[in-house]
């Protein structure tokens, strides 16, 4: 009985979308004369315009939530100065004073005993270099965020203007711009009928442009939303890098057994998201120019692509194929932003980590 009564659901889904499909394709057939048909295809065209209309929304969220995370960043008091990162800090560095006071006792013992397993005359040197640095760390490992806050909020300020990061791009991703509204598509669905036949193909001509706008909508979005994701994912990521640097620090002069690997990849992680954000803000920087920058005026290729039934009906006449591939590089840049501040800097990092082992094999020397 369970089966049967969910292939009567199947059956019954079926024969209506059938129905439907059935009802639209006589209504806006050619012959229908008494402008049913017509009527038909502009509801479609109303109700895609506005699917369209809701979906721009989300790139509209996206962005904000970007803008809301830079603001977060700058409104913290700076990384090393936020509250969470001043207490766990003190916690790790009263654990690293606590290590230290071990190490001295077993030198005092060994020193007593004349063992020599804790040379005073190598081994005091470090500690007492360990100690200024780990007592230290915090503000030094603040110049080089701050050194890096810098030049994102260059980037984030030019790009803002005074709007606002989110308007400049939501003004830049504004997809409906790109189309007609549906008062100016609706002019065209004679024209639409009389080249395209009516009924199904006029309508895949209406929801053919609606899957356009819905693909460059999503895609713009993932952009943002992404962006925006990875930025909040480098605001914690520093806050626990910079919590648990004394370890980090002690770990890199004075390595303890299994300490070696994880204060390369602390020093690895460290770097790279410091730098990941004023390499994204300057492809953000870089969007919101392509944005403002009008594309060149349409060819004469371009018009003959323009003036076709299909483009020409809901594409917008002000140059909309130069909106389209306007719009098309804004998020061309946009992801490769994102990708470009990821890989840039790794290598970065790796390159400074490599510089700092060679100085600690000089300083140990």
């Amino acid at each position: 009985m369970p089966t049967l009564t969910k292939n009567k659901k199947i059956i019954i889904g079926l024969l209506s979308v059938f129905l439907i499909l059935g009802v639209v394709f006589v209504l806006g057939a050619p012959n229908a004369q008494a402008g049913i048909g017509t009527w038909v295809l502009e509801g479609f065209a109303w109700i895609a315009y506005g699917i369209l209309w809701l979906f721009s929304k989300l790139v509209a969220v996206a962005a904000f939530l970007l803008e809301a995370v830079f603001a977060i960043e700058k409104s913290a008091g700076g990384f090393t100065k936020a509250t969470i990162v001043t207490s766990g800090w003190a916690i790790t560095r009263g654990l690293c004073n606590m290590i230290f006071a071990l190490i001295l006792l077993l030198m005092a013992f060994d020193t007593i005993l004349q063992t020599n397993k804790f040379p005073i005359k190598t081994i005091l040197p470090r500690l007492i270099l360990v100690a200024l640095t780990i007592n230290f760390s915090l503000i030094f490992l603040g110049v080089i965020i701050d050194f890096a806050q810098i030049l994102t909020r260059f980037f984030i300020d030019k790009a803002a203007g005074p709007n606002g990061i989110a308007a400049q791009l939501v003004n830049g991703l504004n997809i409906t711009a790109l189309f007609k509204t549906p008062t100016g598509a609706l002019d065209n669905t004679k024209t639409i009928q009389a080249a395209l036949g009516g009924g199904i193909a006029s309508l895949l001509a209406i929801f053919g442009s609606l899957a356009l706008g819905i693909i460059i909508i999503l895609i713009a979005t993932f952009a943002l939303a992404a962006g925006a994701i990875f930025m909040l994912i480098r605001l914690v990521s520093l806050w626990v890098l910079l919590i648990f640097a004394p370890l980090a620090w002690l770990g890199m002069i004075t390595p303890l057994p299994g300490l070696k690997s994880i204060v390369s990849d602390w020093w690895d992680k460290f770097f790279k998201w410091t730098f990941f954000a004023p390499i994204y803000a300057f492809f953000i920087y870089l969007a919101v120019l392509a944005a403002n920058t009008p594309f060149a005026p349409e060819t004469a290729a371009q018009k003959e692509i323009s003036g076709s039934v299909f483009l020409n009906s809901f594409l917008s006449p002000d140059n909309g194929i130069s909106l389209l591939l306007q719009y098309i590089v804004i998020i061309i840049i946009l992801l490769y932003g994102l990708q470009t501040a990821q890989t840039a800097s790794l290598k970065g990092a790796g390159a400074v980590t490599a510089w700092g082992k060679k100085a600690k094999g000089a300083l140990i020397k």
